[in-house]
């Protein structure tokens, strides 16, 4: 079986990035032992998730794409290499591009399950007037990226007791990340995080 590894490669340039800009991205060593355990299935070839992703695809005539890309850009990112592979009918892991795409976006995710599961009370910043509504919001809050992924923007410090914290929260994450911040109930307890298998 000839297999493909779609990783995302650091770009060389990150000066004035955010601290965690990368954090979604593998280094060498773990894009190695991947290799090296896929291994055992087949010939297996690492291939950046980058511009050239859909040439090298299609040219590498693979069965099958181990993926783990997390792409560039905004919201619709981590859809980029499954849709790739969908494009080019290349059978690939993890979920499909629809679903990477709604995931990303906090919000839009919120909105979509919300009818079937409980969701906490949320606000959306997005570039309009918003103090009446952090005035009026229940707090504690959290206070995150609306699209971003693996805790990016999410820190010891982003737990908003009051509007005023909320603020401040809100022009940091803004002028961070030039995304939305989403202002989100806290809810107390354990997070839990549970891995599903198959298509079923």
């Amino acid at each position: 079986m000839n297999l493909a590894l779609l990783f995302n490669e650091r770009p060389p340039d990150t000066h004035g990035a955010p601290d965690d800009a990368f954090e979604e991205f593998d280094p060498p060593e773990t894009i190695g032992a991947l290799a090296a355990a896929l291994a055992r299935l087949g010939d297996i070839t690492p291939l950046p998730a980058d511009r050239d992703l859909a040439r090298r695809l299609s040219e590498g005539r693979f069965d099958f794409a181990f993926n783990i890309a997390e792409g560039f850009g905004r919201r619709c990112r981590e859809a980029h290499a499954a849709a790739v592979c969908e494009m080019l009918g290349v059978p690939c892991t993890h979920s499909d591009s629809l679903t990477l795409a709604l995931t990303l976006d906090k919000m839009l995710a919120r909105r979509v399950v919300s009818p079937d599961v409980p969701v906490a009370r949320a606000l959306l910043v997005d570039g309009r007037e918003y103090d009446d509504e952090l005035d009026a919001f229940r707090y504690p809050a959290v206070v995150k990226p609306n699209d971003e992924g693996s805790s990016k923007g999410i820190h010891d410090d982003s737990f908003a007791r009051g509007p005023d914290e909320a603020r401040r929260l809100v022009e940091r994450l803004r002028g961070l990340y030039e995304c939305p911040v989403l202002v989100e109930e806290y809810l107390p307890g354990p997070e839990v995080t549970v891995g599903v298998m198959g298509n079923g």
